[in-house]
């Protein structure tokens, strides 16, 4: 995730787990904040995809439905489908699951950027 961002601000409404997490990153050099933008300085690993989600956005989210492909595929909806498919298990328990996290992270900063 190095490189992607992280939205600097946060809903009254997010989880306090979510937002201590969020600020621990920033104190360990993990996430840098400049201005009215954060940027990932180095890879982090999340617990799960709402925890990641939730750091990202600034909100209480649930990952499995937020995160999507640009074809606006959930990842729930992967999950449900490797199941039953040999070839999407493989492709989630590799590298491509990252890639599906930054494009999202964008594609969710880009709308949030959008409304603003």
């Amino acid at each position: 995730m190095a490189g992607s961002e992280m939205v600097s601000g946060e809903t009254i409404s997010i989880h306090q787990h979510i937002s201590t997490l969020r600020k621990n990153l920033i104190e360990q050099g993990v996430v840098q904040a400049q201005d009215d933008q954060s940027l990932f300085a180095e890879d982090h690993v999340f617990p799960s995809p709402s925890t990641a989600a939730g750091v990202i956005l600034g909100r209480s989210t649930d990952g499995r439905k937020d995160w999507k492909t640009a074809e606006g595929v959930t990842l729930k909806q992967l999950q449900t489908t490797a199941e039953n498919n040999e070839d999407v298990q493989r492709l989630l328990q590799r590298k491509a699951v990252r890639r599906f996290y930054e494009s999202y992270v964008q594609l969710r900063l880009n709308e949030m950027r959008d409304v603003a």
